[in-house]
């Protein structure tokens, strides 16, 4: 097969999420080139052991860098799995010296409302699509669901986050499936019942918080996620519609929908989330092909990142549409 048709990759941020992205790309479909980039060779170690750990496909090859000045110029896709502090500067440095078919960010996005100005220019100038790693879209079973909820109308979201999953962490996921269910991506978010919590966080010397936080659409779906950084069991995530309650237990992989019109007993389903490791290749494979991806886009995911930034503001006190503020959260 000609140099034309070798597909090249890069995962820039090789811990514990870029080294399960590294797994997928192994799977890969077709003759590839993964570049793996990180600084801390502990890290290129554990994404090399990872990588040994799966079944390779042999079109598939690996070059492993400590920095992106050694990339190739250009690449079909990057997929950058780096901490949010730094990574609108890595977003620039990598559309300014390198042609990019694609990029896949994960999150949480960036830290200051400015630097998403930036990169929206950027992305625009350059033409690069780009889609945002909050994958519970790409799960079967909340496909399943959302097309249960299609006709349901406005439907409320509870959670709770915990001391492993903490809210910082986990808000921007659930905003993400909130919005997906709701067929939306125009929420208002509300932080002044947040609480700025010291040293709760799983990552030390990012934010974290305990409190509620709050949201509602134009349509009047409505979010409820209170932090707790003090209970250690995972909660469960209660989706009310006017049909039905749904509760996911996403910790035991189990679904129980009651009907609020019928008398019948709960149904009762288990599903499968899978691991990044098992869908990484995929999600490539497709936006590689055919420049599509059931992730949200940039421009989706972005919006549900500034209102929960600005909601992050609103809990440390800082005016919400605070501009260059960095709030250190990951």
């Amino acid at each position: 097969m000609s140099n034309k048709d070798v597909w090249k990759v890069a995962v820039v941020g090789c811990g514990n999420i870029g080294s399960r992205h590294l797994q997928g790309l192994a799977k890969i479909g077709h003759v590839t080139e993964v570049y793996a980039v990180d600084p801390r060779p502990q890290a290129i170690e554990v994404a090399k052991q990872r990588i040994a750990e799966v079944t390779l496909n042999n079109e598939v090859s690996f070059k492993f860098l400590s920095t992106i000045d050694d990339l190739p110029p250009a690449f079909n896709l990057v997929i950058v799995a780096t901490a949010a502090d730094g990574r609108k500067d890595l977003v620039e440095s990598l559309a300014a010296e390198r042609s990019v078919g694609a990029l896949v960010l994960e999150k949480f996005l960036f830290q200051s409302l400015a630097d998403y100005d930036v990169v929206d220019t950027l992305l625009s100038q350059k033409g690069i699509h780009c889609w945002v790693n909050t994958p519970r879209r790409v799960f079967a079973a909340y496909k399943n669901l959302k097309q249960k909820l299609a006709d349901a109308g406005p439907i409320t979201l509870i959670a709770e986050s915990n001391k492993i999953n903490s809210l910082t962490t986990s808000a921007i996921h659930l905003i993400d499936l909130f919005a997906y269910l709701a067929n939306t991506d125009e929420i208002e978010l509300d932080g002044r019942g947040l609480k700025l919590e010291q040293n709760a966080g799983r990552r030390s010397g990012y934010l974290e918080f305990s409190g509620l936080l709050i949201g509602q659409s134009a349509r009047g779906d409505t979010f409820f996620f209170r932090g707790r950084p003090d209970i250690e069991t995972p909660s469960k995530i209660v989706i009310a519609s006017a049909k039905e309650t749904t509760v996911i237990d996403e910790a035991n992989q189990n679904i129980v929908s009651f009907d609020r019109a019928s008398r019948c007993a709960p149904a009762s389903e288990s599903f499968r989330i899978p691991l990044i490791s098992e869908v990484s290749g995929g999600i490539a494979e497709r936006i590689i092909r055919n420049a599509s991806s059931d992730l949200p886009t940039y421009e989706e995911s972005a919006r549900l990142h500034r209102a929960c930034l600005r909601a992050f503001l609103d809990g440390i006190g800082q005016a919400r549409n605070n501009q260059t503020y960095h709030c250190n959260v990951t």
